[in-house]
C-alpha cells in the first residue's frame, strides 16, 4: 500500500525548495551588461545626466575598442580561442 504524501508540505531552504522529495532550485537570470552599467552609473552621477544616454555612450565606446580577430598569428588553437573570446565580448554587449 502506498503512503499518501501531503503536497502542501514544501520545504524551502535558501534558493531551493523541496516538493514531494524533489528538489527545485530557483534560476536567477543574469543581468545584462547594460543593466549592470546603468546601475553603476546612476548613483554616481548628477540627476541632470540622462543615465540611459550615458550608458549607451559608454557601451558604444567599449564596442569601438574591442580588438579585431587574429588571423594567421601563432598557433591556430590560440587564434580560435582568442577569436571566441572576442565574440563573447561582442555578444555580451548587445
Amino acid at each position: 500500500m502506498t503512503k499518501e504524501i501531503d503536497i502542501s508540505t514544501v520545504l524551502i531552504d535558501g534558493d531551493t525548495a523541496t516538493i514531494m522529495g524533489v528538489k527545485y532550485q530557483r534560476i536567477i537570470e543574469p543581468q545584462s551588461f547594460y543593466d549592470k552599467l546603468y546601475g553603476l552609473l546612476k548613483p554616481n552621477l548628477d540627476e541632470r545626466v540622462d543615465f540611459h544616454d550615458m550608458t549607451i555612450r559608454v557601451l558604444d565606446l567599449i564596442r569601438e575598442n574591442i580588438p579585431e580577430y587574429k588571423k594567421g598569428v601563432g598557433l591556430p588553437e590560440y587564434s580560435v580561442g582568442y577569436n571566441d573570446c572576442v565574440d563573447r565580448i561582442k555578444n555580451n554587449l548587445q
